[in-house]
């Protein structure tokens, strides 16, 4: 799947190589995050959305929702299944800011098998 995804996607060897070494470490179970795969492999942050999507519609992960105060910049530690089960109570436990679902969310996915 991820070399026809590094065809897709028109990697350069480079990139390829960089993909191969991303995911060779990868185990289910993992939560991998956008923006690591775009730091790792040099593609754009859409790209590599765009990626994980397709691997999401292949059945090889789910997304997966962390509750991230976006104010302080710190991860409130809490992995959701769902959007729903986000608490409306939630407040930052460094900064104590209300959290909401629309602001304080970080969409990653999480490896359901490579």
């Amino acid at each position: 799947m991820i070399g026809n995804l590094k065809i897709a996607y028109r990697l350069t060897p480079y990139q390829g190589k960089k993909c191969d070494e991303f995911f060779s470490v990868i185990h289910p179970g993992d939560f991998i995050y956008p923006g690591h795969l775009k730091s790792k492999v040099c593609i754009d942050i859409k790209t590599a959305y765009l990626f994980m999507e397709d691997l999401k519609k292949a059945g090889y992960v789910k997304n997966i929702y962390e509750v991230y105060c976006m104010e302080c910049n710190k991860s409130k530690g809490i992995f959701l299944e769902s959007l729903t089960d986000f608490d409306g109570n939630f407040t930052c436990d460094f900064c104590n800011k209300s959290l909401s679902v629309s602001k304080d969310i970080i969409v990653l996915y999480k490896v359901l098998h490579i």
